[in-house]
């Protein structure tokens, strides 16, 4: 999982789990970025002790399985560049 550093304008890990955790929340979208897919995804894990822990997710690995539902929009979200943040933003 990473935090978004304003001053970096970069996505930087904050924590990284060597055990199995159990998946809490996962909230994001899929938008075009350069006519590519790109994932945006907020998750919350909790560890065996109970504490949760959240951010973005960068990376993961399932086992046995994660199940998802994805709502589709009528048009395709589109992303951009915006300048100030140094990152690509959903255009409305």
């Amino acid at each position: 999982m990473g935090w978004f550093n304003w001053e970096t304008k970069q996505y930087e890990p904050a924590s990284v789990f060597h055990e199995q955790v159990e998946l809490l929340s996962l909230i994001g979208d899929i938008a075009l970025k350069d006519g590519e897919p790109q994932v945006h995804a907020h998750v919350v894990v909790g560890r065996r002790d109970g504490t949760a822990h959240g951010g973005h997710l960068l990376e993961a690995r399932v086992r046995p399985t994660c199940e998802l539902i994805l709502t589709e929009r009528p048009t395709h979200l589109q992303k951009r560049l915006d300048p100030e943040s140094g990152i690509a933003l959903i255009q409305i």
